[in-house]
């Protein structure tokens, strides 16, 4: 079981189906559509910090063309279907693995969620090309399961319009390695549409109390009042 807080009041909404993941460059130009999107936060003596988890569909769902040798480029992985078809689908998240997420509010500095249209999180910023000696996989905001276990950063994650109550369409768009492979050229792209996706609550950090969560939560969440500490099932994603 893990601590959580929730909007007071609030109907619990379900993770959004919709959307559409695009990978620019491979076999599918009109990308892949969305099977699950999930939208929280974090709480910590740090502050706030936001955690995205977003599962894709089969690559090959509605394309179930036979492969052709001719037709396949084996020396680029990114363009064969083959290859990517190995894989089944795409998992984006700071949450599935573990990964830190990215903050977005600390103590004293409080964000507020129905104020987000038109903002722009620029998170895990590169320098040229290639990830640096520093990289290390486990230490960037997301993880990401695509050709293998690859990596994933210069993200820019835009709140694009508010679609209600901390509900919002989102424009995600990031550079990739493939890294497991080998590969350390952030040579890739992956473009992501999440319309219409609700804020689904914080979980509290176990090193925090209720009356430390209590006290905390005003100070990195505009209106933190609203909000409630809950138990629900921990869970991936």
């Amino acid at each position: 079981m893990t601590a959580s807080l929730a909007v007071v009041g609030m109907l619990v909404l379900m993770p959004t189906t919709d959307g559409r993941i695009k990978f620019p460059g491979n076999p599918w130009p009109k990308g892949h559509p969305i099977k699950k999107a999930k939208w929280s936060a974090s709480l910590s003596e740090e502050g706030l910090r936001f955690h995205f988890h977003v599962e894709s569909r089969d690559y090959d769902l509605g394309d179930k063309r036979p492969y052709r040798d001719e037709e396949e480029d084996m020396d680029d992985d990114w363009k064969a279907r083959i290859v990517w078809n190995n894989y089944h689908s795409c998992i984006l998240s700071s949450t599935y693995w573990g990964h830190p997420g990215f903050l977005v509010a600390a103590p004293g500095n409080p964000l507020d969620l129905e104020r987000l249209e038109g903002k722009t999180f620029r998170v895990d910023r590169t320098k040229g090309d290639k990830l640096g000696q520093e990289y290390d996989r486990e230490e960037l905001s997301f993880g990401i399961y695509l050709l293998g276990h690859d990596a994933v950063c210069d993200h820019r994650i835009r709140f694009v319009k508010r679609r209600g109550p901390a509900t919002y369409d989102i424009h995600w768009r990031a550079r990739i390695a493939l890294t497991y492979s080998g590969k350390q050229t952030l040579a890739h792209e992956l473009d992501l549409v999440l319309p219409k996706l609700p804020f689904a609550g914080i979980t509290v950090d176990s090193g925090l109390s209720a009356k430390g969560a209590r006290e905390l939560l005003p100070q990195v969440l505009v209106k933190g009042e609203r909000y409630k500490r809950v138990r629900e099932k921990s869970s991936q994603g």
